[in-house]
């Protein structure tokens, strides 16, 4: 059941990037470190290098797959999601736009009623990490760090379930706690291994979500909780003033506990999604299911394999 605040219903989902615990890269054998000197020449973007999918990443999406008690999808593809930004050298991202490895799931919550509920998860899929901004080094340039540049994440996309800030905190938080948990994560969220994109919408029609707002790279538990209750009382505010919410990505000042306008919310369009050409389809055997069970102790957990 939605939750109300004021006269307004609230809508939130999240999209949670958790960075995968592997020994090398999504698609070279450099090793994934934070803040290593080595990187491939695929991480620098240098035309002509082909990508050779690792299997470690594969094994922790399935894990976590059947943790969640996710279809597992038989066969997944790759695309390119094309965006220019200094901190992407190939100027496309390698990621599963329209045929993730997993779909469905569910994590388990408490709310702040104290009652059970579950978050349903409409799919995950698997992604390559950009590289890093750095503005303090140089007075006059911006570096790229290309050390995280294509490192392995799994993007886990909640369906709009949510109906407060402490459930999205809570949520969070069991994302976490079983990443952590299976070693598919680190859990250094100082390092960036665990980031989240929160989207939120108020209505006085619980059935019609308002206009989506996005929030970008928290990396902190109390700071999401915070971000999203800003959000709420700056949208009410807003609605209440004869005024329109407009569909943005934000970021939230951990300083001033306040969220920026960042840029107007791209579409699906803008990114010009295609088939990435260089990677083959990636097949998931039952065998694969039944090593990622052994290997990662999951057998106590539900399977759903999706031929």
């Amino acid at each position: 059941m939605k939750k109300k605040f004021g006269k307004y219903y609230v809508t939130i989902g999240l999209e949670i990037h958790v960075a995968l615990n592997t020994k090398q890269k999504l698609f070279s054998s450099t090793p994934n470190q934070f803040a290593t000197n080595g990187f491939s020449l695929f991480d620098a973007g240098i035309p002509g290098i082909m990508p050779v999918l690792s299997q470690e990443p594969v094994d922790m999406a399935v894990a976590f797959g059947l943790a969640t008690k996710s279809k597992i999808q038989e066969i997944s593809l790759f695309d390119r999601k094309h965006y220019f930004y200094p901190d992407l050298p190939i100027g496309f991202q390698v990621t599963q736009q329209y045929k993730p490895i997993l779909i469905g799931g569910e994590i388990d919550i408490v709310d702040e009623n104290g009652e059970e509920k579950k978050i349903i998860i409409e799919h995950s899929h698997l992604e390559c990490d950009a590289a890093k901004s750095l503005h303090d080094i140089y007075p006059e340039y911006t570096a790229i760090d290309l050390s995280r540049c294509a490192s392995p994440l799994i993007e886990i996309v909640s369906t709009p379930c949510m109906s407060s800030a402490y459930e999205a905190k809570e949520y969070a938080k069991s994302v976490f706690e079983l990443s952590t948990f299976l070693g598919i994560c680190d859990g250094k969220i100082e390092e960036g291994s665990f980031r989240v994109d929160a989207s939120i919408s108020l209505n006085t029609d619980p059935n019609i979500l308002g206009t989506r707002v996005e929030i970008k790279n928290i990396s902190s538990f109390n700071f999401l909780e915070e971000a999203l209750k800003y959000e709420i009382n700056r949208q009410a505010e807003l609605i209440d003033a004869g005024d329109f919410v407009v569909m943005e990505t934000r970021l939230f000042n951990e300083k001033t506990m306040e969220t920026k306008s960042m840029r107007k919310k791209e579409t699906v369009d803008e990114y010009r999604y295609m088939r990435c050409p260089d990677i083959s389809p990636l097949v998931i055997t039952q065998d694969i299911v039944s090593k990622v069970m052994n290997d990662f102790d999951v057998n106590f957990f539900e399977m759903k394999f999706s031929i």
